[in-house]
């Protein structure tokens, strides 16, 4: 297609969207981040080493087309991805930014290009000058055809690549039902095992995961873990599967939305709700604690919202090392928005780390958002790291000892944040002064 004109401004629309897409990338949101980096594209088509802004910081690293080909790969939906990054490839993105895609897309059989057939205009040359208005509406129909046809994909039921939704039949000892959902490195079905019918929710790592010899052994360490530990409010590992295993780890199944999903569009929520979600998820981090496990990793999405009250998911073990959702730096095993400073910083993670990203958990219930959102990865770990923490009361009004917790969890020395004991005893505190009862005191 040819080099892209000259920049051209966006407005912070565009600014806004596009890091609202990174932002639910670093958290593992492959769905929602699609939606915003596909309103991006829709703003401004053109791919740029830099983007100006009036009045605004330049937007830099703008690669759409291959960051919505990372997201779609995550949910394995690979014929999309493949097809996205073909795109960017005819709108100039860098061969530098769109080889890690290329190379993990590479394992499924799908190929990444070329492929002229699909989209002729897209890949091939005209045998002749071509006038570039003309050109220009061409490729304006395309991108807006593609950006249709994965947003069809999306609404029609199960709106994955037909493989990966329909899965293998069986896995182990376990027949598969249906999907439940992609993460980073594995992706999760409904499955029943074939002698007790018992269902379970069965985390089977990713194709191009099970060649990883090191990948495999931290997913076995994370099986191991798992099922030793025994709490209400953690999701219990049924069946850690074999030595000789092709990669999975059979949980209890709990049917729910995770905290992330609650908290999507939502601008807080209730105060009892909040309270009760973290003194759920702080008896169960305190149990693993106890017996020498840090989570390392606790976030919304590792937090389900079931029947039974909150559970907390995946232990941390077996992080992604080689995506964004893991770490833009390389430097952590966790989320950049639920980071605390001494992990970024390659310092051991202890049971404060876990603390402080619960710490962020609760202010987001709270204030309806985290209280560090940098422009990128880099910035959020930056404000982790130097920046004070927002007051809650310019949010909404919440006790002051309440509000003293979030801020105390929040500490930038892991040393001045509430111990286990500490932190589950006020927060029982606090939720019997919710429910009317003698409780938190004001300047606790």
């Amino acid at each position: 297609m040819g080099t892209p004109g000259p920049l051209k401004p966006a407005g912070p629309g565009f600014a806004e969207a596009f890091a609202q897409g990174r932002e639910a990338m670093d958290r593992g949101q492959w769905r929602i981040a699609i939606g915003h980096l596909e309103r991006a594209v829709r703003t401004r088509p053109a791919p740029a080493a830099s983007v100006r802004l009036h009045g605004y910081p330049p937007v830099t690293g703008y690669y759409p087309y291959t960051l919505l080909a990372r997201c779609h790969l995550e949910l394995g939906e690979t014929v999309a991805a493949a097809a996205l990054l073909r795109l960017g490839e005819a709108r100039g993105e860098p061969a530098t930014v769109r080889e890690p895609v290329e190379r993990r897309l590479a394992p499924s059989g799908v190929p990444a290009r070329p492929l002229t057939t699909a989209h002729p205009v897209v890949h091939e040359r005209p045998p002749r000058p071509f006038p570039f208005g003309l050109w220009t509406v061409l490729a304006a129909a395309v991108l807006a055809a593609v950006l249709a046809w994965l947003g069809w994909r999306r609404r029609r039921p199960g709106g994955s690549d037909p493989a990966p939704v329909a899965g293998p039949e069986t896995v182990g000892p376990y027949r598969i039902e249906r999907l439940l959902g992609h993460g980073g490195f594995a992706t999760t079905y409904l499955a029943r095992h074939r002698d007790t019918g018992r269902e379970v929710a069965l985390k089977v790592l990713h194709p191009h995961r099970l060649h990883d010899p090191e990948f495999r052994r931290r997913f076995r360490q994370e099986a191991r873990l798992g099922a030793l530990l025994d709490h209400p409010g953690l999701a219990p590992v049924l069946d850690p599967g074999t030595e000789d295993s092709p990669g999975w780890i059979a949980l209890e199944y709990i049917p729910g939305p995770t905290l992330a999903e609650r908290l999507h569009g939502q601008a807080g929520l209730p105060l009892a709700e909040a309270v009760a979600i973290a003194l759920a998820i702080a008896e169960a981090v305190a149990y693993a604690h106890a017996h020498g496990v840090v989570h390392r990793d606790l976030k919304p999405a590792n937090v389900i919202l079931g029947p039974a009250g909150p559970k907390v998911m995946d232990l941390g073990i077996a992080r992604e090392l080689d995506g964004a959702g893991a770490t833009t730096t390389g430097a952590f095993l966790g989320t950049p928005v639920y980071a605390a400073p001494e992990v970024q910083m390659m310092a051991r993670a202890g049971p404060a780390a876990d603390r402080y990203s619960l710490g962020v958990m609760l202010f987001e219930m709270l204030a309806g958002q985290p209280p560090f959102q940098g422009e990128t990865p880099f910035a959020t770990l930056e404000l982790h790291r130097s920046a004070p923490v927002p007051d809650l009361r310019t949010f909404r009004e919440v006790p002051d000892g309440l509000g003293r917790l979030v801020q105390r969890l929040l500490e930038k020395d892991p040393e001045h944040r509430p111990e286990d004991g500490e932190l589950v005893a006020r927060l029982r505190s606090c939720s019997t002064l919710l429910a009317g009862g003698p409780g938190m005191a004001a300047g606790a």
